[in-house]
């Protein structure tokens, strides 16, 4: 992993595990998951699935489901 999962806090990020990859901002980091905000919605992910976790080249912003455009 190139930079500090720390570091990746509220960004977007590619989580890769061994048949799956997430993509969203990575919320919060815990010893037993990591939390990220998807287009479709929360994802946990457990940390003894994980294979790597990387920095999106592209940072776009999402829109969590209780901030509503008008």
């Amino acid at each position: 992993m190139g930079s500090s999962l720390q570091e990746m806090i509220d960004k977007q990020v590619i989580v890769q595990t061994g048949d799956v990859v997430y993509r969203g901002r990575l919320v919060e980091i815990s010893e037993e998951a990591v939390c990220l905000m998807a287009k479709t919605g929360w994802r946990e992910v457990s940390m003894e699935r994980i294979v790597s976790i990387e920095l999106s080249p592209v940072q776009e912003e999402i829109i969590e489901p209780d901030q509503h455009l008008i």
